[in-house]
C-alpha cells in the first residue's frame, strides 16, 4: 500500500532533481529541440510554473510514501480545477527501483478517491507516445485516450 505526504523545501528539491532532467529529454524527443535548449526550457518552466517554490498557490505536489519502506517511491504533480471539477496531472513519476510493483496504480487508486472526496470528477492528463509503460499503467487504470497530441517542426 501508499500513502500521499505534502512535499516540503527538500521533497521540492529532489523532485527537481528528477523532474527537470526528465521533462528536458522530453521536450528534446517530442519537440525536435537540442539537449541545451531543451534542458533551457525545461528550467523555465519550472520557474514559471512554481514561482513560489512548494509553496505556490494551486499546483499539488505529493511525495509518494510507501507504506512497506516508509520513504518516498514517487512523486505526483497536479492541479485541481474547482470550476470545471477536474484535476489535470501534470507529472506522476514512480521511483525506477519501484517500478513494477503496483505502486503506480495503487497511487492512481489513492489520487481517484481523494478526488472524489473533495467533489471532483474526472483526471487528465498527457501521456508521451515514447512511454508505453506510463500508458499501460493509465489504460488499466481506467483511463482512456481523449485525443492525440500532433507536432511537426517547421523550421
Amino acid at each position: 500500500m501508499i500513502n500521499f505526504r505534502q512535499m516540503n523545501a527538500k521533497d521540492f528539491k529532489n523532485f527537481l532533481a528528477y523532474f527537470v532532467p526528465d521533462y528536458a529529454a522530453d521536450i528534446a524527443a517530442n519537440q525536435g529541440r537540442t539537449e541545451a535548449d531543451a534542458l533551457a526550457r525545461a528550467k523555465q518552466a519550472v520557474v514559471e510554473d512554481f514561482p513560489d517554490g512548494v509553496e505556490t498557490v494551486g499546483q499539488v505536489l505529493l511525495c509518494i510514501i510507501g507504506e512497506d519502506v516508509k520513504e518516498t517511491v514517487g512523486y505526483l504533480w497536479y492541479q485541481p480545477n474547482e470550476k470545471t471539477h477536474t484535476a489535470f496531472i501534470y507529472d506522476f513519476h514512480i521511483l525506477p527501483e519501484q517500478q513494477n510493483k503496483g505502486l503506480g496504480k495503487q497511487a492512481l487508486k489513492l489520487l481517484e478517491s481523494n478526488l472524489v472526496a473533495e467533489g471532483l470528477e474526472k483526471i487528465q492528463l498527457r501521456v508521451a507516445a515514447d512511454n508505453p509503460g506510463a500508458k499501460h499503467v493509465y489504460d488499466v487504470s481506467g483511463f482512456n485516450v481523449t485525443g492525440i497530441n500532433m507536432s511537426k517542426n517547421i523550421s
